[in-house]
């Protein structure tokens, strides 16, 4: 080995490694439990996932804010999360804490209606 490659390092191992949410992660806790709730085979009540919201508010409440100071993307890329799914989840915990839960349900069936038919 150079005295060149010991100082700089080697180039080909300085790839740039993939970034892989951990499965532990709020988000990640989130859509399990939500999954869990909707594949159960029983009518849901909106108490069956106010407990969801109720556990999960202050990860909106910050998500929410990043996203209105425009730095969500700059918050995942530097904690290893999908800026794809925080924006999604913004969304889902929007519809369902709406007073209804209308626009979640109607969300929901759309997306199964394959089931329906």
């Amino acid at each position: 080995m150079s005295l060149f490659s010991r100082i700089f390092g080697n180039k080909s191992n300085t790839e740039k490694s993939v970034k892989v949410e951990p499965n532990n992660s709020p988000l990640s806790q989130f859509y399990s439990r939500l999954k869990g709730l909707l594949n159960t085979d029983k009518f849901l009540a909106r108490t069956n996932y106010r407990s969801i919201c109720d556990d999960f508010s202050e990860l909106y409440r910050q998500f929410h804010t990043l996203k209105n100071l425009g730095t969500l993307g700059f918050y995942c890329e530097q904690n290893i999360i999908d800026i794809k799914k925080a924006e999604e989840f913004i969304s889902i915990f929007e519809d369902l804490n709406e007073k209804d839960g209308s626009k979640f349900i109607a969300k929901h069936i759309v997306m199964h209606k394959r089931l329906l038919i």
